[in-house]
């Protein structure tokens, strides 16, 4: 019976006859060839003995002499078959469709993620889990992190930047790539940034178990200003017009109230007005305008300022009736606000101080527009 050609590298040359039985003897591996015929016995010289090399993997071993066989039919039908088809996903319809009616019953009771192992978002996970890719589950979670978006917002712009960051990070587990969350989230620690800036900076200005310290506090109320504090702009603004912690720049006071003015900042639309009709950058039209808002807000400083304007005709229609109806209020919020920690513009609020006494002393008319005499003579 003929011998089988055996060659530890896995392949064998069944076309071409090889020398009678070759051995290789290396210092770590035995190669024997034999072939499938009787082939007559060679001279010792063409014996070949090499040394092997140490193979990269336990099937790699060097057989110099043993021609390369080329790829046999079965070896590229192995090679070149196609990847095998996943089997299909069986859905339990019945557990999935308990499992959704159950979640948007817990939505519409704001058990969205609360309690743990018994709330809405672990159950569109669960579904998600037996059906990858059922959309009401998908949507489901889009519902919860847009909830929990919108509230995040509404705590955000009332200052609770704690119950605002809660709301976020509960949102995100739900669908931790949503845009408006992670944006959010930014905003969010800006704000507890600036708190922080804005605090250490009142600290450094009122000399609060530290040294007073204006260049410093300026500074970190620009900090807090560029973070987005709500109230760190009408400081910064205060600090240039007064030229305190930094060089005097009404242009930058200006600047620095009009953008909290823009976000309803009364206080900053008062000292606008102010700064309008007292400062450098006199604009009457749009004082009125910013002294207008700042009173409809019920911003009590601005009262007197508006009862003047209208005393003297001021970027308003000159109006007795209404001189006398803010003058009062004036006056009266004066003095419910006199011990109310604020910001002051010096410069302007003495000017303006000098012209309403002026048009308090020059008045015709029985009662002064801030109705001082009116008191008086009662």
């Amino acid at each position: 019976a003929p011998e089988t050609a055996t060659v530890e590298s896995g392949q064998v040359d069944e076309s071409s006859a090889t020398p009678a039985p070759t051995s290789v003897d290396t210092d770590t591996t035995e190669v024997t060839v034999s072939s499938g015929t009787e082939a007559p016995e060679q001279p010792a010289a063409d014996v070949v003995t090499q040394t092997a090399q140490p193979a990269d993997t336990e099937s790699d071993v060097a057989t110099e002499g043993v021609p390369e066989q080329p790829q046999s039919d079965s070896d590229a039908s192995t090679t070149d078959q196609p990847e095998e088809t996943p089997a299909p996903v069986i859905v339990d319809v019945a557990q999935v469709d308990g499992l959704l009616t159950t979640a948007r019953d817990f939505v519409s009771r704001d058990r969205l993620s609360h309690p743990p192992g018994d709330n809405a978002m672990e159950l569109y996970r669960s579904v998600l889990e037996l059906d990858p890719t059922n959309a009401q589950a998908m949507e489901g979670l889009v519902e919860i992190a847009g909830i929990y978006a919108t509230r995040a917002g509404e705590k955000f712009d009332a200052g609770d930047m704690a119950g605002a960051a809660l709301d976020v990070e509960r949102g995100r587990k739900a669908l931790p790539d949503d845009e408006t969350l992670v944006s959010l989230g930014q905003r969010i620690k800006y704000q507890v940034e600036a708190a922080a800036a804005f605090a250490e900076a009142e600290n450094y200005s009122n000399g609060n178990n530290v040294a007073v310290d204006h260049a410093r506090a300026f500074e970190r109320y620009s900090e807090a200003a560029e973070k987005g504090h709500r109230d760190a702009p009408v400081a910064v603004a205060a600090a240039y017009a007064n030229g305190i912690g930094t060089t005097r720049s009404e242009n930058q006071a200006i600047f620095w109230l009009k953008q909290a003015a823009e976000k309803g900042h009364l206080e900053a639309q008062y000292l606008l007005g102010l700064g309008l009709i007292f400062g450098d950058n006199v604009d009457l039209e749009t004082a009125a305008f910013w002294i207008q808002r700042a009173v409809e807000g019920g911003y009590e400083r601005a009262y007197r300022v508006l009862g003047w304007m209208h005393q003297t005709g001021t970027g308003v229609e000159r109006s007795p009736t209404e001189a006398i109806k803010w003058g009062f209020k004036g006056v009266v919020g004066s003095m419910r606000t006199a011990d109310d920690p604020r910001r002051h513009v010096l410069a302007w609020e003495d000017r303006f101080k000098s012209v309403y006494d002026e048009a308090v002393s020059s008045s015709e008319s029985a009662t002064g527009p801030t109705g001082e005499e009116t008191d008086s003579s009662k």
